[in-house]
């Protein structure tokens, strides 16, 4: 946990591909509904998947700390936490919400990324880029969200 004033946390990681699974449920009317509700966005299709490097544990804090919990109207999705933060790629930073579907046997180190753009093509990234990810340890403004 971060100390005095420094509540932002970095992490290093390499992006990935991933089961194509977010993509679909990220696209759902509710759940773009409560993006713009939380951040004034709709995100783009699918999610940019990224497996930290590195100790992981300072992640699962943050999300927990400073993470909304997202709650579907049905069973039939699951919860996720999101949290605002941004990606970095050599000089170029864009703004995004870390994405962390709350499902058994999820990798710990993985994070997704959801944005306004196809992160992929805007940033140029391919499987195996190193990426940076900051984000702030403060509370957030919203702790729960329903669908």
């Amino acid at each position: 946990m971060p100390s005095g004033m420094d509540t932002r946390v970095q992490l290093t990681g390499r992006v990935t591909a991933g089961l194509g699974k977010a993509g679909p449920a990220t696209q759902l009317d509710w759940f773009r509904a409560a993006m713009r509700r939380l951040w004034g966005f709709e995100p783009a299709t699918g999610t940019l998947n990224v497996i930290v490097e590195g100790d992981w544990r300072p992640m699962d804090r943050l999300l927990l700390n400073a993470g909304t919990v997202v709650v579907p109207p049905s069973p039939d999705v699951c919860c996720s936490i999101v949290l605002p933060a941004r990606l970095e790629k050599g000089v170029r930073t864009v703004p995004v919400i870390l994405f962390r579907p709350l499902v058994d046997g999820y990798n710990p180190a993985q994070v997704e990324l959801l944005s306004a753009i196809c992160l992929r093509d805007a940033l140029d990234l391919r499987d195996g880029d190193q990426v940076r990810i900051s984000a702030e340890n403060r509370p957030p403004a919203v702790k729960w969200v329903a669908g």
